[in-house]
Formats: structure tokens, C-alpha cells, sequence
């Protein structure tokens, strides 16, 4: 470290990293897909939202542990509008404000998360 090469991630971190690299893609696909929007109805459907992107800022704290848990909800909350922004092309609808909402809170649930199983850890 000393020399000015920064510390290899860990194997953890690695498959966190490639886990929230896989989601990322699998959510763009997700949101080219027009009859992606018709899998879950109802309440189901901000439930999975949320659920999706709890687990989208849970994966990318993990994978990133030395980056502030702040950091990553804010690009977790910003990719969860920017697939909704995607879902106007993909879906054909308008931009739906409340699914990119629940995007955000489910981010920011889920980057919290992250950020305590990594402080019980002692990371």
C-alpha cells in the first residue's frame, strides 16, 4: 500500500461486485422488455421495485466498502430514475414518478443496510 498501489478488493467484495454489475445490466434489460412491466400487479409491483433496489444498494455497499453508504444510495437512487427514465423507451408509457420513488427509498433501505452489516463486521 505504501508504494502507491491500492489494496486487491477482496473475494467478497469481487462477487458483490459482480453480482451488482449483473443486476445493473439484468435492470436495463428488464426495462427494454415491454412486457416486463405486466410480471407483478398491484401492491406486488412496488414491492418488487423496492425489494429490487433494497438489495441493488445492499450489493453495491458491500462490494464498495471503503465508499461512504451515502455515496452509494445516491447512485443507487439516481440508477433506480434513470431506469424508470430507461422504462419510457422500453415499456411505452410515461415516466412513472411513483416507481421511481419507491426505487429510491428501497435504495436507500438497502445501501443502509449494507453500511450496518458492514459496521457489525468491523469493515
Amino acid at each position: 500500500m505504501l508504494s502507491g498501489t491500492p489494496a486487491r478488493p477482496s473475494l467478497h467484495e469481487r462477487l458483490f461486485m459482480a453480482v451488482g454489475l449483473a443486476m445493473a445490466i439484468g435492470l436495463f434489460f428488464i426495462g427494454s422488455e415491454p412486457g416486463a412491466g405486466r410480471l407483478f400487479h398491484g401492491r406486488w409491483h412496488h414491492v418488487a421495485h423496492f425489494v429490487t433496489f433494497a438489495l441493488f444498494g445492499a450489493i453495491w455497499t458491500l462490494a464498495l466498502p471503503k465508499v461512504p453508504a451515502r455515496h452509494i444510495a445516491a447512485g443507487a437512487v439516481a440508477f433506480g430514475f434513470l431506469h424508470e427514465g430507461f422504462e419510457i423507451l422500453g415499456h411505452m408509457h410515461a415516466f412513472e414518478l411513483r416507481d421511481a420513488l419507491v426505487n429510491g427509498v428501497g435504495a436507500i433501505v438497502g445501501a443502509t443496510c449494507g453500511w450496518l452489516l458492514l459496521r457489525r463486521a468491523g469493515a
